[in-house]
């Protein structure tokens, strides 16, 4: 007996405590055989200490297990109890309780944000824009800024409801409903209404309304001494790592396990019901998972629900998709669902090389579990044909291109567009599609094509942007003059008020370069350059498309006489 018991224990600590499939489910077997040898080899490539997956059917798990270590140095195995930071599937929950709310006619997401909470402020420039909303906040369209970097991971974060004095100090990016640009601020501006709306902290409520109804037993944004004995250490560069705090609470700052997150996906399945219990209204869960940015041009064929991503292209061919990713410094996660055959897939890890393996797991698991379940096999990709000859104005399309990787510089030549990225050149063809399609020629002589990368270009009022696939990346400039005062402020600067934090900029300069003014730093240990279009003495923004782009840096003069450049709350004073 005592050899048994001794066995067992092994078999759990080398894998991870396996969780015992539902035998009723035929396709477990090819499935689990696959993902095992696919999760193995992902974890040793990327060096990932440990990791946790579910798969949900319908209104079952049908697998669920961990991988590697939840606590390496004590030999602790990662299990489907293991606790994870969940980063921004967290919005997720947020999402639900403003719903909920919703329905109980307290708040109406096409009223003004303001209407709620008055003394929410920003600075604009685009004065005939409308009022922003929750619906703004929840599909990412609201045109604020994606971050207030200062003080957005700290080891005393602040409370996140003082995103709203920070905003004061700052400008909107964009005019509401003009583009998709992902915002944490958003999620934490929705967090701080249900609180406000509710009359209970946020954390609170969403442990009353959601967390205890879906008997989430191991999930808070809160720590708690439940959690803290299945929640795992982080792990960067080889080391256990302490994953600092995030201010901005409802947008990430979630903790769970992949058995209370497949609650959650349950409840989804079952038009907003679990175990008997009506969480929110099925009409309501359809509007969530309702495309909400139809009609905008630059957001072309991405689509987004209420918080819910809707849009998946390594899934374009198994009907609806609805998800999720999250990211913290160290931990990563997925959260993927096929609502038309309710397939649901949570992977999590504790690792900071875990966002290369956490949606290619989940999207993966989806791939099989509709391939044994229903038979659908994912099709080739189907090559795309370019047009040598499309009668298309090149020329009005050829310029410079800022995107976040830097400046492209796209020419026109012999009925295509050239380029160069990373030092190889480019070759872009329009296609049978109506897009076009971008070729590598490597070594100078072998143009390669890719089948699923498409390229385009839309004229926006005058303004042309680069997309890849369905997001914008990119935005055409004109090489400007630099006006004079900027001119005198190229250099080096120092931080003036770093705080705690965990990541701040290093070794900050504004240069002329190219006879662009640009803004380098570091950031989380990274190369950071900002491209900067002055826009009079004392405000530059930052040009691009998208998340952290058209975003305001400022000259801010003080008692003393002195120039301090702030952005995203940080300070800046010029090196003597």
């Amino acid at each position: 007996m005592k050899r048994v018991f001794f066995i067992l224990l092994i078999h759990i600590i080398i894998f991870g405590g396996y969780s015992q499939p539902d035998t009723s489910k035929q396709y477990i077997g090819p499935f689990v055989q696959e993902m095992e040898k696919l999760i193995t080899k992902l974890m040793k490539r990327y060096n990932v200490v440990g990791l946790s997956v579910a798969l949900v059917d319908d209104n079952k798990i049908v697998w669920a297990k961990g991988f590697g270590y939840e606590d390496k140095a004590k030999f602790i195995p990662a299990t489907k109890e293991t606790v994870y930071r969940i980063g921004s599937i967290s919005k997720l929950f947020t999402a639900t309780a403003v719903m909920q709310l919703v329905e109980q006619s307290v708040i109406n997401l096409d009223s003004a944000y303001k209407k709620y909470i008055p003394k929410f402020s920003i600075r604009t420039r685009f004065t005939e824009a409308p009022e922003i909303t929750p619906r703004m906040l929840m599909i990412h369209h609201s045109g604020l800024p994606g971050d207030i970097l200062k003080g957005l991971m700290s080891y005393d974060a602040e409370h996140y409801s003082t995103i709203i004095q920070h905003l004061n100090e700052e400008y909107t990016a964009y005019p509401p409903n003009y583009i998709f640009a992902y915002s944490n601020i958003g999620a934490s501006l929705l967090g701080y209404l249900i609180e406000k709306i509710s009359g209970k902290a946020f954390e609170l409520y969403a442990d009353s309304a959601l967390f205890r109804p879906l008997e989430m037993t191991h999930s808070s944004f809160t720590s708690t001494p439940v959690i803290n004995e299945s929640f795992s250490k982080g792990y960067k560069n080889g080391k256990q790592y302490e994953d600092p705090d995030i201010r901005e609470m409802p947008a990430g700052l979630m903790v769970s396990n992949v058995d209370d997150l497949s609650k959650f996906i349950m409840m989804v399945f079952a038009d907003g019901v679990f175990n008997g219990k009506q969480i929110i209204s099925p009409l309501t869960l359809q509007e969530m998972l309702t495309p909400q940015n139809q009609g905008i041009p630059l957001d072309k064929s991405f689509k987004i629900g209420l918080i819910w991503w809707l849009t998946e292209p390594e899934l374009e061919y198994a009907g609806k998709f609805a998800g999720h990713g999250g990211d913290t410094d160290v931990f990563h996660a997925s959260l993927a669902t096929l609502t038309d055959y309710k397939l649901g897939a949570v992977v999590l890890t504790n690792t900071s090389s875990g966002a290369a393996i956490a949606s290619v797991i989940s999207n993966k698991m989806l791939e099989l579990a509709l391939k044994y379940k229903s038979g659908i096999n994912k099709p080739e990709p189907q090559k795309i044909s370019i047009i040598r000859h499309s009668g298309i104005n090149f020329d009005s399309i050829a310029g410079l291109y800022v995107t976040s990787g830097g400046l492209l510089d796209i020419r026109a030549k012999n009925n295509k567009l050239v380029t160069k990225v990373n030092r190889f050149k480019v070759q872009i063809y329009p296609n049978e599609k109506g897009t076009f399609s971008p070729r590598i020629v490597l070594f100078k002589l072998l143009p390669v094509s890719f089948r699923n990368d498409e390229i385009d270009f839309i004229n926006q009022n005058g303004n042309w942007a680069l997309l890849l696939k369905t997001m914008p990346v990119g935005e055409k400039v004109k090489v400007r003059n630099v006006p004079e005062e900027w001119k005198k402020r190229t250099g080096k600067y120092i931080l003036l008020n770093k705080g705690n934090d965990k990541e701040y900029f290093k070794d900050t300069k504004l240069i002329i370069e190219n006879g662009f003014l640009k803004f380098k730093t570091q950031y989380f240990n990274q190369n950071y350059t900002a491209i900067l279009q002055p826009l009079n003495d004392n405000e530059a923004i930052i040009l691009g498309l998208g998340r952290g782009m058209h975003e305001t840096i400022r000259v801010i003069s003080t008692d003393k006489n002195k120039e301090i450049l702030r952005y995203s709350g940080y300070e800046l004073e010029k090196s003597k």
